[in-house]
């Protein structure tokens, strides 16, 4: 199934079939719209899809063959890889951009590190064997082979080239199985626009037509509900319309399925927007910087600033392509620029093997209340063969981001880094052909003038002067 099936709402959905008791299915959307401090507007999108008293499939008789499924509102490709795998748990995404924790605060959605990511809880049938381990995910029971099935497309906000245009933007598949309850499968979309991204804009105003293109033509026949939740100023005077469904702690709710469609959200503000240097919205800011000497070495360096009063402790991960290795015993840590080597505990390090697998870092740092740690670690960068460079060899490298895993918040990520390898001359291949064509056009010009011209003796009488 493709991409788009998922995010523009390919729905199998059966009118008329009786699945069995113990089994149902649930689908829900929600649109969340959040002002943010520095001007932005940040939305979320999740459609949510809950098997209910679903069974897990055992891992152990994963090489069996599985039973026929049959699915309405579940994506057929991704419940044939959970079924396929054993997967317990699972989360991908694909984000582009750098989220901004001091200014937006933490995400709806966790997973906001640049690129794509993919963690995955997979049974194994060889190996859990005695393992008592949380089951698999849970999916569908066959329906009767009578079924008449009907599909349809929704298309709820989902204008590719408005969210694409945003600011920061990301997307998400998330599978949980709740143990009596079912599965859960969340598709989710983030994005971050920005209304004052033109020069002649004042005030941060927004509408949905403005921030995805399109109004809410109509409910989703397949939803159980389908709600726009909107987050509401607190210190500045605003118009907010159509009327709210339910408005209260500062929130804002539409019930799609009971408004008057069309409906266009939308709201404008009194006051002219104020740029303001407010304090961070991270409980941890973090700063990652790759410092190059050479071409050859480098150090990395990161630095975590705790703004709370109290201590943190967080999982600092570092997994890096093999193009750059540690030097582990480089490692040093300082608090407020005083060495501290107590603050990183339970160090684990896995390192590279060329072409083959990326090095491994993670520790336990201990952060002090109101304190700056900065961790610094020499790096060394490999040198590759030509044929191993990308056609854009002189952009350099990209390097995925760290994470940041507070052992009570949800975990952050760095920025991403790009790396500058020693890159060949991929000029003198031109060059050196330019130079053997013009030898070759030489030689070959002689020789064939003088294999091909005729020569002849000329007598030139001379005349005497008188």
């Amino acid at each position: 199934m493709k991409l788009a099936h998922l995010w523009g709402f390919i729905v199998l959905f059966n009118a008329s079939c009786l699945c069995r008791a113990q089994l149902s299915e649930y689908f829900n959307e929600k649109l969340s719209i959040k002002p943010l401090k520095d001007g932005k507007i940040a939305s979320t999108l999740t459609f949510t899809t809950v098997l209910k008293n679903g069974t897990p499939r055992d891992p152990e008789l994963l090489h069996t063959e599985d039973e026929s499924q049959h699915y309405r509102l579940f994506p057929l490709a991704l419940g044939q890889i959970l079924r396929e795998y054993g997967v317990t748990e699972m989360h991908l995404t694909l984000n582009a951009g750098k989220w901004n924790y001091d200014s937006w605060g933490q995400p709806a959605e966790a997973g906001v590190g640049n690129g794509a990511e993919l963690w995955a809880w997979i049974g194994d049938g060889a190996l859990a064997r005695g393992i008592q381990t949380r089951r698999l995910v849970a999916i569908l029971e066959p329906a009767p082979a009578a079924t008449r099935i009907t599909s349809f497309r929704e298309r709820l906000l989902l204008n590719p080239h408005k969210l694409f245009d945003a600011n920061w933007h990301g997307m998400g598949v998330h599978v949980l199985w709740h143990e009596g309850e079912g599965v859960e499968v969340r598709l989710t979309f983030q994005t971050v626009s920005d209304p004052l991204r033109s020069s002649f804009v004042r005030k941060q105003d927004w509408s949905l037509e403005s921030l995805f293109g399109r109004k809410v033509e109509k409910a989703c026949r397949a939803a159980g509900s389908s709600h726009i939740q909107v987050s509401l100023p607190r210190n500045t005077p605003y118009n907010i319309s159509p009327q709210p469904t339910v408005a209260e702690n500062d929130e804002a709710l539409y019930d799609i399925q009971a408004v008057n469609k069309p409906i266009n959200v939308a709201m404008q503000y009194m006051q002219e927007f104020q740029r303001q240097d407010l304090p961070s919205s991270a409980t941890l800011s973090i700063q990652r910087t790759l410092k190059e000497s050479s071409q050859s070495h480098g150090q990395l360096s990161v630095i975590l600033r705790n703004h709370q009063p109290d201590p943190v402790q967080a999982i600092y991960l570092e997994t890096m392509p093999w193009i750059v290795q540690f030097y582990l015993h480089t490692l040093t840590a300082t608090v407020n620029d005083i060495p501290q080597p107590s603050v990183f505990s339970n160090l684990s390090y896995i390192p590279a093997i060329p072409h083959s697998r990326p090095t491994t870092f993670h520790v336990l740092l201990s952060i002090p209340a109101n304190s700056t740690l900065r961790l610094t670690m020499d790096v060394t960068k490999a040198f590759l063969r030509y044929t191993e460079h990308p056609p854009d060899a002189q952009r350099g490298w990209d390097l995925p981001p760290a994470i940041i895993y507070p052992l009570d918040q949800p975990r952050m990520y760095t920025p991403t880094l790009l790396v500058d390898l020693a890159t060949p001359d991929f000029s003198m291949p031109y060059n050196v052909i330019i130079f053997t064509c013009t030898l070759v056009a030489f030689i070959f010009g002689s020789i064939f003038n003088l294999l091909t011209r005729k020569f002849v003796v000329v007598s030139v009488a001379l005349k005497g002067r008188d």
